[in-house]
């Protein structure tokens, strides 16, 4: 039968304030003679000690900082399996013009984009063009207001431009010729 370990004298020695609440039921491991032969050298799993049944036993210590050296992480700390394991780095900026990666030093690099940042779309009768990016901005490229001045056509703006249809009005006479 596996015996239980009591947390509190353990988390006085160890000088840990408000972690009582992570600790975790202890674990047996490898079987010992002494308890030199416990130290595993995991900082996640503490208390090392051999037991009277001859076995290693240890508490895991979920949340204790830690380091996975793995440049790619960050916030390492142990977990429910007495490892340590961090977050995956995130390096998105939110801008929609640059290039996110982890770099080979584990940084976060921003490299420029020259593409289509926004399609074009219409406010009212006027055509804002696509945006593109430009030093890491998404910039604007244009408007075009969608009259073409001729009544004998209707006027729409469309997501892809200025779009210019025939009508029926009534014309001056010579100006508007629909056969």
């Amino acid at each position: 039968m596996r015996k239980k370990l009591t947390f509190l004298p353990v988390l006085a020695l160890i000088g840990c304030l408000g972690c009582a609440e992570t600790m975790k039921e202890s674990v047996e491991k490898k079987e010992c003679a002494s308890d030199a032969d416990c130290d595993d050298k995991n900082i996640c799993i503490i208390d090392n000690r051999c037991s009277s049944e001859g076995k290693c036993i240890g508490a895991i210590e979920t949340g204790r900082l830690c380091n996975d050296n793995n440049i790619y992480t960050i916030d390492d700390k142990c977990n429910s399996a007495g490892k340590c394991a961090g977050t995956p780095l995130d390096c998105d900026d939110n801008n929609v013009c640059t290039y996110d990666y982890i770099g080979l030093q584990g940084d976060c690099v921003h490299n420029t984009k020259t593409a289509q940042c926004q399609q074009g779309y219409c406010s009212g009768n006027v055509f804002h063009k696509p945006h593109y990016c430009k030093d890491k901005v998404c910039t604007e490229d244009g408007v075009e207001t969608c009259d073409d001045g001729n009544i004998c056509t209707d006027d729409f703006c469309t997501s892809y431009g200025c779009s210019y249809k025939n009508n029926s009005k009534q014309c001056t006479p010579g100006f508007c010729n629909w056969s």
